[in-house]
């Protein structure tokens, strides 16, 4: 853990000419192995289950709920709604009972402002935010989550840095995005922001 925070040390000083900082949630902002999202996988197929819905074994095999998403949104979309409130109380759920990530209080502490992104509820931002880091919650200007079962919002996609771009009344280019995963890199990428 100390070679962590050593890090994050390291990435606000690198970050100390940064206006504003972009944040990917899952990963970087949030740790949500102790209790993981996946657990509404098993709740989304047990949806499909119970409509009699046939998923395909690349589908049931899936680990990740977003997989199962996309594929209700794509072969069932009158069940959208339900799997999106479904998968929405989980990520609270899990967001609840998160561990802190190491340095997150440092960069929302630093010069640059912040916004928080992801492909989770915003409600489970918020919940996790408030509870963690109530004192600079005032220091996150934005949070973009994932609102419906939009396919387009899943990730990876440059959306959410394009709405924040233009939500904060710049360009992309200006922003700095901090994520972990490749995926989010590429889509940064695609939005003319750094990553």
């Amino acid at each position: 853990m100390h070679q962590e925070l050593a890090a994050f040390h390291v990435l606000a000083d690198a970050l100390a000419d940064c206006e504003h900082l972009l944040l990917q949630f899952r990963g970087p902002v949030c740790d949500l192995s102790v209790r993981p999202v996946t657990a509404a996988t098993g709740r989304l197929r047990d949806l499909l289950d119970g409509q009699g819905v046939p998923l395909p074994p690349a589908v049931r095999a899936a680990s990740d709920p977003y997989a199962l998403l996309r594929f209700i949104l794509a072969a069932c979309p009158g069940l959208a709604a339900r799997a999106e409130a479904e998968l929405c109380q989980q990520e609270i759920l899990a967001a609840a009972a998160a561990r802190p990530s190491p340095g997150i209080r440092t960069l929302l502490e630093g010069p640059a402002s912040v916004s928080i992104i992801g492909d989770v509820c915003p409600a489970a931002i918020q919940g996790y935010l408030a509870r963690l880091y109530p004192r600079q919650l005032d220091r996150v200007r934005l949070i973009i989550g994932r609102l419906g079962a939009d396919p387009a919002l899943l990730e990876p996609t440059p959306i959410p840095i394009l709405q924040a771009a233009q939500l904060l009344g710049g360009a992309a280019r200006g922003l700095r995005r901090g994520g972990q995963y490749p995926d989010g890199i590429r889509a940064a990428r695609q939005a003319g922001a750094r990553a």
